[in-house]
């Protein structure tokens, strides 16, 4: 594969449905990186990962490097299991994870997680409630001349509420929370920048179920774009008629999501996908999404 245009970062999230140790898993995992390189028009810059563990994630850094010629490094990893423990009664889930191009980005500190939860009143009846731990760090650019502050996001669907609009309720509070963090935890320097919020939301863009260019959008999506400033990806670049939108969507809805706040050069779903579990060439049945993206003028 070719490396993104000078200028440009080519960032890719997948949801890996569960993807447990290696072994129980490999290849599904093996069938995600075949598929990559069939889909994305360059070499990744960064890849957010749902629903993955220590294991799977070095195994995808692994295939990858195999399938598009680039090497990956592992910029934040989860546990070796996706529960990592208890915290005031509450389930402790860690299951996102960032991989960086090792030839064109470099990693700035550490990284590391951030937060979301709920109010144990809040909870579904019988269930614990969960405190999703959300992988992030800072890219930058082998030259030096463009940072990149990402998150990969693994919401918590709204059947662990009381009631399903809870769910969009604390959806609105975290989108705010992610997009405030990555503002103090990386702040503007001399160094343009584009930060990347991107992963599985588990929760569409419209009120209505069957999403439209214009509808009335759900608190998450407006925290993100009209207050916050980031660009929803695919809608930026699809948004011109209802039928490439359409082509866009699963079942008329996407709750994956790239945003970032630059520019959006292109952006699509692994739209041809259809591959069932038990198909030969199944990778999971979120289909990978990517997007090509630049500073602001």
């Amino acid at each position: 594969m070719r490396r993104s245009p000078a200028g440009q970062q080519l960032i890719l999230s997948a949801n890996l449905k569960k993807g447990l140790p290696r072994d129980r898993i490999d290849s599904e995992i093996v069938n995600f990186a075949r598929r990559v390189p069939e889909v994305v028009p360059f070499a990744p810059d960064a890849v957010l990962l749902q629903e993955v563990v220590e294991s799977s994630t070095a195994r995808v850094a692994e295939l990858l490097e195999e399938t598009t010629g680039f090497g990956f490094d592992v910029a934040v990893t989860p546990g070796p299991e996706p529960i990592v423990g208890t915290k005031d009664e509450q389930i402790v889930v860690r299951n996102t994870a960032i991989l960086v191009n090792r030839r064109t980005m470099r990693v700035i500190g550490e990284g590391g997680f951030v937060v979301s939860r709920y109010l144990t009143r809040d909870a579904a009846p019988e269930l614990k409630p969960r405190i999703k731990e959300h992988a992030h760090c800072l890219a930058r650019t082998a030259s030096g001349r463009i940072e990149v502050p990402l998150v990969s996001i693994h919401f918590v669907t709204n059947e662990k509420f009381a009631a399903l609009t809870m769910g969009f309720s604390y959806k609105a509070q975290w989108a705010r929370r992610v997009a405030h963090f990555l503002g103090t935890q990386y702040p503007q320097s001399n160094v343009p920048q584009v930060p990347v919020i991107g992963g599985d939301f588990n929760n569409r863009r419209c009120l209505r179920p069957r999403e439209r260019v214009a509808c009335e959008v759900l608190p998450f999506w407006h925290v993100l774009t009209a207050q916050s400033g980031f660009s929803d990806a695919v809608y930026d670049r699809h948004r011109g008629s209802e039928a490439s939108l359409a082509a866009q969507t699963k079942e008329g809805k996407r709750i994956d999501f790239v945003f970032a706040r630059g520019a959006i050069i292109a952006a699509s779903h692994d739209v041809d996908y259809e591959a069932q579990r038990g198909d030969p060439d199944f990778y999971s049945d979120h289909r990978l999404l990517w997007a090509l993206v630049r500073p602001s003028p």
